[in-house]
This record gives C-alpha cells, structure tokens and sequence, in this order.
C-alpha cells in the first residue's frame, strides 16, 4: 500500500494545535535521554495530609538545586502543595505519590493520582479537559502536562532553567535544540507552483513532513544544537524584522510533538518497541530504496510520464470491449468461479500470486511518478498486513511537494496501473471466452478482483489513494481522524458531557460533518452488509460451498482487523498524555506508542 505521512502541517495556519500527529508528542518524548544523577537527585515519597509541608520544601530544595530561581522555586512548590490538597481533602485513604528528577537540565515534578476519582482529575465526559481548578493553582510551571498511565492518573510539571537576569523571558528562549538526524531540509523547486510553503522539513524514518513559511525555515535550519533559541530569534529579527516570539513556540512544540529534535525532556517516556512490533509496524525495506527506484526510472524513460499515462488509460478502456461483446458470457463465468476453484486448487495460489504482483506494480506506479516529479522513495518493501503479505512503496516526499497538481498525481500513479492492468486481463478473457479452459476462468477472476482493487483505492471514504486526492483537493490534513472527532464532540455535547473545545471554522464544520457521516456509514456498510448476505446464506443452507469457505475467510479477517484496532484503542485509552494550554481547555489527546 501506498505509505503517506500520518499528518503534515503548515505552522502559518491558524488552527495548527488542531491538526497535530496521533504518536508525534510521545516519540519526541520517546527520544529524551535521562541525566546521570545520583540517588539523591531523584526523590519519590507518598505524601498523606500531615506530610505535606515536608513534601512542599522537598520540591523547592530540589528545583533551587538544578538552577531554578528561588521565586519561580517557591511558585513551584506552591503549586505542587495546591494539587497535592485537592486529592488529600478526599478522605478516601489514598494518597498522591510525589516523583521529582531532572532530564537535561529541566526539573520534572511528577504528581501520580489513583485513578479512582476520575471525576477530579479529567473535567470532562470524554476525560480529556482539564479540571477548572488546576487552572487556578499553577504558577511556577512553564509546562503542564496531564495523562494516564494504566491504572494511574498523573499531573507532569516541568520548570526549565533560566540564565542569570532573564528570569521574566519565555521558558522557551533559553534552550538550544538541535533537530533529528533522520529529517531532510529542502526547498521546493522553482518550477513548483506557488503556494504558502516555504520549506519543507521531512523525517525519512517516519515519513512526517512540515510545510514551512520562510520565516519558520530559517529559525528551523538554525537549530544546531548550539545556539540558543533567544540568539536564533534576534538574528530573525535583523533578517525579516519584528516578529512575535509566538512564531518560535508553535516552531518548537511542532517539532517537538512530531518527533523531530534530537532530544529533549519529553511529557513522558516513550515505551520501547521490540523488533517483532518494529516489523509489524515498518516492514522490510530494501536497501538504498530510493536509488534502485531511480534506475528503473531510468530504463523505463519516457514511459514514466503522459506518454505512460495515456498508455495506460486506453488498456484501462480497451477491457470495456469486451464487455459490451460477451458480457453474458463473464458474468456466467463469474458464477461458476467459486466452484471451479474448488475443484481445481492450483487456481486460488495462482489468483493469489497475480494479485500481489499487481499490488507491486500499483505501488511502483506511485514510486515511480513520485520520482519523475523530483521526489525520494526511502522506503520500499514488505509488510504485514492481517494475514497477507504486502508490498508499499513510501511516497511521504510527495507532501513536500508545493505543486498540488504532482501531488495528485502522485496518488493517481497506483491506480492508474490497476486500471490497465484490469483491462489487460479483460482482453485476455476475450481471447478465452467460450473456451470453458482454466483460463478462461482465471482472466475473469483476475478481472473482478483488479475490479475491487480499483474501486476501494477510488473511494475517498476509505483511508487509499482517493481519500489523499481529496485531501489535497480540500487542503485538509487527517480528513477522516478530525471528521470523527467532529462527531464526537457532538455527541458528547448532545449528551450531556462538555468535550475538549476546538474551534472550527464554518467551512470545517461542514466538510467534516459531510465526510465523518459518510465515512462512518461506509465503514458499517462494508462490515455490516457481507456479513448479513453470507450469514443468511449460512442459516439458510442455500450458499454454496465456495461462497461459504469464502464468507467464513472475510469474517475472519474482518474480527481480526477490529481486534487490532480495539487494542491499539484500548492501550492509547490508558497511555496517553496532553499538554495543558495556558487556557486550560484546549489541547489534543496523544496515544502513547
């Protein structure tokens, strides 16, 4: 399947803490390296209501002790004694659990609350906003951080260092990050069509791509590690002029939450991922992936192109002859495909093996067009998908394009080989029909199923290569996540509850109450209608043998695939974490991963 970025950014929209990454938050957190300390310097104790004062003189000891000013320590402390009484006053015989520790010079104090009381912790229905009186305490924190993990609650405070004098300047300026080793600067082509991208920031290794103004790509290429955020600010004050520190915030925490620096004191530790897990999610990538596409480009010449296309698109039409010749004759085919199959087992290996090749050709056809435009193909491969084996192609470059006609066209790539590739077979059953060979019955099923292919990779509503074309056409980044989380605000609010406010524009809010009923009505119609059909056929006992062996191969794909999302659901539901804004209702949930 075609891998394109889970979410790309433009940091000169307005709305850019809507659209953020599902994981980008905690693979930045993932990325944190912890200090060297002694036993000393990380303190964890349980406080009840009688040792709260201690517990309060613990935290400012310790943030004075790694370079805190002792105002912004008091404050510090000050807060922590606030959220440690709004659990004590329970009475419930349960206590807060205190961890206080550094990671690379920013004091962390964690508060971690039985999970109990949820009702004190999360404020809203979904449990996703802040309690109105967290936002009345906190003070000293530059960051506040509020998440579960497993069966506990937790309040993440972090208070970073200032240098001497500068105590009153943002938290930000005074750090020096320094970006991924695995991201790629560039700026567009100036053949490119002009949109409102600057320059493009790509993460090779997980396909995330940030849209840049040139503002944004000049502070973003300066962080080397070494230079402190306050210097790289100055120096674009004297090349663009006055601009909003603001500017460098939404930089940072875009990087940050997208995984894109190179360490950093993260919201919370990432978990780590074995290799089996690695292979899940990644597959197997062949070597200098990007080089071996660009030979084949080479060798293919001007076939990579319109001459191809309208190749293409006129095998695609050519399968309608016979269809209009012996239409009779396919679909009578088409019926007695299931029982032949069952008589003649080698048919069902070899339809197998057609298709995943022809899924090999689709995925080049987006490779190979990504490349003729002046894109990268890093990862190419296999993975695992269900029960079958598959081929991707990773196209993710093609977002840094600033022409949205090549993006596009990129997407058109795969289908457009299906489309020929299905008329190529449908010739083929022309040069068979009336036979009643093994042929004749292969090119009609390899017909049908180039035919579903093409269908599913051509309908928005599905997560395949139209719901991008779409995107692109609408300038929507995660149509589909934010259509439902749409949704579900309304339906929290319709019952009562009070979700996490968002603000949507007009036009949002239509685009995404078209699609999230669309989109959801599709999804129940392709679970709900083949298992109606081939369960009434079952307890009927009038579907025959293929149809059955057919049906029971579905469903069990079907309950697999809901599985894997009811786990990676339930597991994001009790790891996640959200940074609290200085308005304390507004944010996004992140899954842990």
């Amino acid at each position: 399947m075609m891998i394109r970025p889970k979410d790309h950014q433009s940091l000169s929209e307005q709305d850019i803490h809507r659209r953020r990454s599902e994981t980008g938050r905690d693979r930045a957190a993932g990325r944190a390296k912890h200090a060297s300390y002694t036993i000393d310097d990380v303190i964890t104790m349980t406080q009840g209501t009688a040792g709260q004062s201690s517990a309060s003189g613990g935290v400012r000891a310790f943030a004075e002790a790694h370079g805190i000013d002792g105002e912004r320590a008091r404050k510090l402390e000050d807060d922590v004694s606030g959220i440690l009484k709004q659990f004590d006053s329970q009475g419930d015989g349960t206590s807060p659990k205190l961890s206080m520790k550094v990671e690379e010079g920013v004091v962390i104090v964690d508060v971690l609350i039985s999970m109990k009381d949820r009702a004190l912790l999360f404020h809203s229905a979904d449990g996703t906003t802040a309690p109105e009186w967290l936002g009345g305490l906190l003070e000293g924190a530059d960051r506040v951080f509020m998440g579960r993990r497993g069966s506990e609650g937790m309040i993440r405070l972090l208070a970073y260092p200032r240098d001497k004098d500068c105590e009153g300047e943002p938290w930000f300026l005074g750090l020096s990050p320094a970006l991924a080793g695995t991201l790629r600067i560039g700026r567009p082509k100036p053949d490119d069509v002009v949109d409102s991208a600057g320059t493009v920031v790509e993460d090779i290794g997980t396909g995330k791509v940030l849209r840049l103004d040139r503002v944004d790509g000049f502070l973003a290429s300066g962080m080397d590690g070494k230079t402190k955020l306050k210097d790289l600010y100055l120096t674009a004050v004297e090349q663009f002029g006055l601009i909003s520190p603001d500017i460098l915030r939404k930089l940072y925490l875009a990087l940050e939450e997208n995984g894109m620096l190179a360490a950093g004191a993260g919201a919370l530790p990432g978990r780590k991922r074995g290799k089996l897990r690695r292979l899940l999610e990644e597959g197997i990538s062949f070597r200098k992936s990007d080089k071996l596409l660009g030979m084949l480009a080479e060798k293919l010449g001007i076939l990579i192109g319109w001459p191809g296309g309208i190749i293409l698109i006129l095998m695609g039409l050519s399968g309608l002859v016979p269809l209009v010749t012996h239409g009779d004759r396919f679909l009578q085919v088409l019926h007695s495909t299931g029982p032949y199959a069952l008589r003649h087992p080698w048919m069902l290996p070899v339809l197998y093996a057609f298709v995943f090749l022809t899924t090999i050709m689709h995925e080049l056809g987006h490779g190979l067009t990504c490349k003729h435009f002046g894109g990268r193909v890093d990862r190419m491969g296999f993975m695992p998908y269900l029960v079958m084996l598959i081929f991707f192609c990773d196209v993710s470059s093609a977002w840094g394009m600033r022409s949205r006609r090549r993006r596009i066209l990129v997407s058109l790539g795969g289908p457009l080989v299906t489309f020929g590739i299905l008329g190529a077979c449908m010739l083929g059953f022309l040069v068979s029909a009336g036979t009643g060979s093994g042929w004749e019955m292969f090119f009609a099923a390899a017909a049908l199923m180039e035919a579903l292919v093409l269908v599913m990779n051509l309908n928005p509503l599905l997560r395949m290569d139209a719901y991008y074309i779409l995107e692109d056409i609408l300038g929507e980044s995660n149509l589909r996540r934010n259509s439902f989380r749409f949704w579900k605000r309304m339906a929290i609010r319709a019952t009562g509850g009070r979700p996490s406010e968002c603000g949507y524009g007009r036009r949002d809010r239509l685009i995404y109450l078209v699609y999230g009923l669309l989109g959801g009505g599709c999804t129940l119609l392709f679970i709900l209608v083949p298992l109606y059909i081939y369960g009434r056929e079952l307890l009927t006992g009038q579907g025959s043998e293929g149809k059955l062996v057919f049906a029971a191969f579905i469903v069990i794909l079907v309950f697999a695939r809901m599985g894997m999302n009811l786990s990676r659901t339930l597991a994001a539901r009790t790891h996640w974490i959200r940074e609290i804004a200085r308005d304390y209702g507004s944010g996004e949930q992140v899954p842990e991963t």
